[in-house]
């Protein structure tokens, strides 16, 4: 439809038959345009004098007509954006788009600059709509008109559609590129499909270099030991002071006392390995060296029970501070080693919020297997403390009712002491195996272990962004002509009376 109305001469807006005083709205919106929309349509004062002629009649009958159902179907927006002549017609009044949307304009300053009652002022949302047609008429009429999807759709998030697929479909025609290419009607395929392929064809055709390539194997390994690294850690930040005050009946301030020698050895082993990296440039070996650590450390927690002495606390927690230590800095240190200056920025922001998505991940699901191991031990606690304290502190809420277990007798305690430990002893088994995968993940990083001396310049901005695009699919179209010939090759050296020409 859309090669129709970019072909014809003149397309008409049907809004359908005169009702509410369309006539009244249609002629004052000619007598604008007779009047002022020739000379002063682009002056802020031309639509304060051209405002002065809308009383409160003209204004309920136009805000009437942008309320009619044209203004928010999908399809529809190809009417007035693609056709080189726009009319809109209403019952016998007829009217040149361009001065419905001046009186539009007129009408936007009449409702922020006047002293009208509210229920005189039309919907600002049936406004924008009008604004945002307009304003993307305008930008198609220019030679560099390069819009992408996902701001047509952000800008007419508002239309309705009787098919969700539509809303895909109906706008595809006014994006340019890859995506218009890609993105054809097809209604035999579900809904979710048809914004998956929107979205495939929105990221193959981004403008802006300011995304890592993860396509790049080294950089997905990075990733995968941050993940590892922040999923293990935050268990001895949060399951650690659980264990301190469920199982060896510690005040919530001694269990952060107690935590004490993690965060020491921690932040001595991150120094540590911060030094070492800046003086031999190597990065594997702190990597490799914290995870055997950190693997040790969390696999020695398994031994802590509801007796536990001190001594294997404070050692367990300096062995396992030490492993963590050098994942802090090591594998951010890795990643931007992989990745072109101009991607750090985003290399760092993908490395934060992995870690970030890591430590809520490792919560949730240490929670749920502490609740499960809880509520297995569930006949013991009623049996040792009756149905009401049980609940309290063998359900859901185990965690936040330690405060309690200081308060029973000796023979109660020791049962909610052990049923702790026990259930936390599964959490550190689950960590251990976790902490492990990342010995497995650290080989697809490469053989590369030291760092480069030489100084690289970058450029930002636009230009710069928009050559390094262009670089990047310059290569990715090498290498898929490699991958051809590769291909075709054994079929190049076969006898064959005929000449085969291949256009690569």
């Amino acid at each position: 439809m859309a090669e129709i109305y970019m072909k014809s001469k003149n397309v008409i807006i049907w809004l359908g038959e005169e009702a509410d005083d369309s006539s009244c709205a249609m002629q004052m919106i000619q007598s604008i345009d007779r009047r002022w929309a020739s000379r002063t349509s682009q002056s802020r004062e031309g639509f304060r004098t051209a405002a002065q002629h809308l009383n409160d009649r003209v204004l309920q009958a136009i805000s009437k007509l942008l309320k009619r159902p044209w203004w928010c179907r999908a399809w529809v927006i190809q009417e007035a954006t693609c056709a080189n002549e726009t009319l809109v017609k209403c019952g016998r009044e007829t009217t040149d788009f361009t001065a419905f949307v001046a009186t539009v304009n007129c009408l936007g300053y009449h409702v922020l600059e006047t002293s009208l009652q509210y229920h005189s002022a039309p919907d600002m949302l049936h406004l924008q709509r009008v604004f945002a047609l307009d304003q993307l008429k305008l930008e198609r009429a220019r030679a560099n008109y390069r819009p992408n999807m996902l701001d047509i759709l952000d800008r007419f998030r508002t239309c309705k559609a009787s098919d969700p697929r539509d809303k895909i479909f109906a706008f595809a025609v006014l994006a340019t590129g890859t995506e218009r290419e890609t993105i054809n009607p097809d209604y035999t395929i579900p809904v979710n499909m048809a914004y998956m392929k929107f979205v495939y064809a929105f990221i193959r055709c981004l403008n802006s270099g300011g995304h890592l390539q993860l396509s790049y194997e080294p950089n997905l390994a990075v990733l995968g030991v941050c993940f590892v690294q922040s999923y293990v850690f935050i268990a001895s930040a949060y399951y650690l002071p659980l264990f301190f005050q469920g199982a060896l009946g510690a005040t919530p301030i001694l269990s952060g006392v107690y935590l004490l020698p993690t965060a020491v050895s921690l932040s001595v082993a991150s120094i540590g390995t911060g030094v070492y990296m800046r003086k031999t440039g190597k990065y594997l070996a702190p990597m490799y060296a914290g995870f055997v650590l950190q693997t040790v450390g969390y696999g020695l927690f398994i031994s802590l029970g509801s007796e536990a002495s001190w001594a294997k606390v404070i050692l367990f927690q300096i062995v396992a501070g030490i492993g963590v230590g050098p994942n802090f800095q090591a594998p951010m240190v890795a990643l931007q080693s992989f990745i072109s200056p101009r991607e750090v920025a985003a290399a760092t922001s993908s490395f934060a919020f992995t870690r970030n998505l890591a430590g809520a991940v490792s919560i949730v699901i240490g929670q749920v297997v502490f609740q499960n191991k809880m509520s297995v031990r569930a006949d013991a606690l009623v049996a040792a403390l009756g149905p009401e304290l049980s609940g309290k502190l063998g359900g859901p809420a185990a965690g936040a009712s330690t405060g309690l277990i200081r308060h029973l007798p000796d023979a109660q305690r020791r049962v909610v002491y052990d049923a702790f430990a026990d259930s936390l002893k599964y959490l550190w088994i689950m960590y251990t195996a976790v902490s492990a995968v990342s010995l497995v993940i650290i080989p697809f990083m490469g053989t590369r272990q030291k760092l480069t001396e030489e100084h690289k310049e970058t450029e930002t901005g636009l230009e710069a962004e928009k050559a390094a695009r262009e670089e990047r699919l310059k290569e990715q179209s090498e290498k898929r002509r490699e991958s051809v010939t590769l291909r075709l090759e054994p079929l190049l050296q076969i006898d064959n009376p005929y000449p085969l020409r291949l256009l690569v």
